[in-house]
Order: C-alpha cells, then sequence, then structure tokens
C-alpha cells in the first residue's frame, strides 16, 4: 500500500526519529533525486508509456509524495530549498550560481541528523548554492560518496543526485 505524506511532514517525522531514536532503531534514509522532469514521466504515477520498474519497486516498498512542488524551478536553487527547508527568497539563494552566504540560525537539516549519529553522505551534486557549501555538513560528499562506507551498525542518509534527468541531457540539441 503506498504510504501518502507531504515533504513538511516527512522532514519532521525523520528528525524527531534521529534525534531521540537509539542507533539500532533508527531507519536508514535513501534520498534520490532526479531533477527536470515531472511524476507523469515515472510508472508509478500511473505512466504506461516508460518502464520504470525498480522506481516503481521503490516507491511502492516507501514513500512516494503526491503533492510535492518546487518552488525553485532550477537545479542548484531547489537543492538549497529541499537542504534547508526554506524558500530560496528568505535565505538569499534565488539566483542560480549565487553562492550566498544564507543566515548563521539556518543549518542544512543533514547538520542535524549527521549529529545524531548518521553517515551522511551525499552523492554528485554538490553545489547547494549557498556559500557554506564546503562539505561540512556530509560524512561524505562527492562523486564517490556512498552509505557502504559507514562504519559498522551506523544508520545512513544518502542522497544521490542523477545528473541523467537533467535537462540538458533530456532534449537532443539541435
Amino acid at each position: 500500500m503506498m504510504k501518502k505524506i507531504s515533504l513538511a511532514f516527512l522532514c519532521i517525522i525523520v528528525l524527531s526519529l534521529a534525534a531521540r531514536a537509539h542507533a539500532d532503531d533508527r531507519p536508514n534514509i535513501l534520498w534520490v533525486v532526479s531533477e527536470d522532469n515531472s511524476h507523469h514521466w515515472l510508472g508509478c504515477y500511473g505512466n504506461k508509456q516508460v518502464s520504470t520498474p525498480n522506481i516503481d519497486q521503490l516507491a511502492a516498498e516507501g514513500v512516494r509524495y503526491e503533492f510535492a512542488y518546487s518552488n525553485a524551478p532550477v537545479c542548484a536553487v531547489a537543492r538549497s530549498t529541499l537542504i534547508t527547508g526554506r524558500y530560496a527568497c528568505s535565505i538569499g539563494t534565488q539566483n542560480m550560481r549565487s553562492r550566498y552566504p544564507i543566515p548563521s540560525d539556518i543549518q542544512p537539516f543533514v547538520s542535524y541528523l549527521r549529529d545524531s549519529g548518521y553517515y551522511c553522505v551525499n552523492r554528485s551534486k554538490t553545489d547547494y548554492n549557498f556559500k557554506t557549501n564546503d562539505g561540512s555538513h556530509w560524512d561524505e560528499s562527492g562523486n564517490k560518496a556512498h552509505w557502504k562506507n559507514r562504519p559498522e551498525g551506523k544508520p545512513f542518509f544518502a542522497v544521490f543526485n542523477s545528473g541523467i534527468s537533467h535537462e540538458s541531457s533530456l532534449f537532443e540539441n539541435k
């Protein structure tokens, strides 16, 4: 049965669990990012013209969003809103490649997960469009980062950013 949950509610649940749970009670969290497309392009949302069996299985066994919208329709700007939970214009990241220093009282939520004992990795796409993105929020960040590198028994939060769905890869340049 599909679980339907809002992004905000999911973040609250994840952060609450991370703050209170013991290491063996905490769920591993895999966050797969696919840019510049919509739910209309995936089988798990009813598209019969595509074959997406792996994504369909993840959706069937995990959380599938019914009402998740990007308030920033460009890649790095959208990543800044996802990782902070803030509107881009409220933290100065609304312009692409702004590298704006976000306010000191705002931390990417991955910092809270890491402080709660999670091994946090960010695979590919390291640009979150703000100046403090020095990788210090992650245990690993880059093209070789992987949750499999974590210490045994430690829960993980892993972001895998796919470049194949980026708009520049989707259509032929004629």
